[in-house]
């Protein structure tokens, strides 16, 4: 399948199981696409939650993004190899992600 998913008319479709996940960031008066982070390597992302205003370790208040990711993910029954929360930090004033840590947790974090 050579031709992008929008013209065929829908996504394409994926084995059982498999999933594919990413999180756009997109300006909100334009629509366009700042910038994308695609999982890969079978994770699935869940969940997500932002949050605004941490403090720093430098006294600096930064945003943050925790990502709730299950490894080699399945529905029915709702399982995964691994649970992962992700840690983003927001840079270039909201444009970008940077990934700062990956915390393994014996499932799929479903919610913050």
């Amino acid at each position: 399948m050579k031709a992008p998913w929008h013209e065929l008319g829908s996504y394409p479709r994926a084995s059982v199981n498999q999933f594919a996940s990413c999180i756009r960031i997109v300006d909100p008066y334009t629509m366009r696409t700042l910038s994308v982070l695609e999982f890969e390597n079978g994770e699935t992302c869940f969940s997500f939650h932002i949050a605004p205003n941490i403090i720093n370790h430098l006294g600096h208040s930064d945003t943050y993004l925790f990502a709730g990711v299950g490894l080699e993910a399945k529905l029915t029954p709702k399982s995964c190899t691994i649970g992962f929360i992700k840690t983003y930090r927001f840079k270039d004033g909201g444009k970008k992600l940077e990934f700062l840590h990956s915390t393994p947790c014996e499932n799929i974090p479903g919610c913050f």
